[in-house]
Parts: structure tokens; sequence; C-alpha cells
């Protein structure tokens, strides 16, 4: 059985996200124009051809230097492994 009040509390959520849409559609056309920019072109709507399900990606990537490789010794690691100075 539906209640009235049910009902209401859905039209007002469908509301809700009615009035949002504007606000997330202008957030992906700057995203849009940002990525344009970032990949040498003028501002523009990117279009899509494929959905993310649709979307293939390469078995063999090199993800390049590992991380460890880039990371500087703290200074509590390069104290454990000075030797111990005498005074």
């Amino acid at each position: 059985m539906i209640t009235q009040l049910a009902v209401q509390q859905q039209e007002m959520t469908r509301d809700q996200i009615s009035k949002s849409i504007p606000a997330i559609e202008s957030a992906i056309s700057v995203q849009e124009n940002a990525l344009s920019v970032l990949t040498g072109n003028l501002p523009n709507r990117i279009e899509r051809r494929e959905g993310l399900d649709d979307i293939q990606t390469p078995q063999g990537i090199s993800t390049g230097v590992p991380a460890e490789m880039l990371a500087y010794p703290s200074r509590c690691e390069e104290q454990r492994t000075e030797p111990a100075k005498k005074v």
C-alpha cells in the first residue's frame, strides 16, 4: 500500500534531482573544456562514443618508475642507517 506521504517524498526527491542537473551539466562542461585545453585543443565539448563498460584497456601497460624509488629517505631512516657516533 502506497501512502500519500511516500508519494510526496518521491516527488520531492525527483524535484531535487531535476534541479541539480543543470549544475552537474555545467561542471561537466568545465571539465571538458579543461581536458580540451590540456590536450592542446580549443575548449570544446568532448564527444563520447563508448560507455565506460565498453572501454578496453591494454594488457601490458608499463607503470614507469616505482614510487619507492622516487621517495626520499626520511630523517629517521637516515639516522637508523648511520653508524652511531662515539663521543
